[in-house]
């Protein structure tokens, strides 16, 4: 279970170097099967400030995260509100695992979905 912290607004730059605590694991590597190739899929909130510069610099994926990989390490960098809606799908992919990663992207879709997001 990943524990829930008292999260800041998310609106201060900088935010994502000076709270670095706000990260965990998701992907094969919290609540599937890792083989040997999997990357590890690491989820950290970032600012909005910090995100807009994200934007500039990195691949989309969905528009709503930016990932950027680095050898097998796939930094995954989320707003607040995006954030708690994939730590609360994690956990309850942890909660079942294992699970495939087409159900785990179904849940998080829905987690996200369900939040309006």
């Amino acid at each position: 279970m990943i524990e829930t912290l008292d999260a800041p607004t998310g609106n201060e730059p900088g935010l994502s170097r000076n709270f670095s605590a706000f990260s965990f694991i998701t992907g094969s590597h919290a609540y599937g099967t890792p083989g040997p190739h999997s990357d590890v899929d690491l989820c950290v909130m970032v600012s909005d400030a910090d995100m807009q510069i994200l934007d500039r610099h990195c691949d989309a994926d969905n528009g709503s995260m930016q990932t950027t990989r680095f050898g097998k390490l796939n930094l995954i960098c989320l707003q607040p509100s995006h954030f708690e809606a994939w730590r609360a799908a994690t956990n309850a992919l942890i909660a079942r695992r294992p699970v495939t990663r087409d159900e785990a992207i179904a849940a998080i879709k829905a987690e996200l979905k369900s939040r309006g997001l």
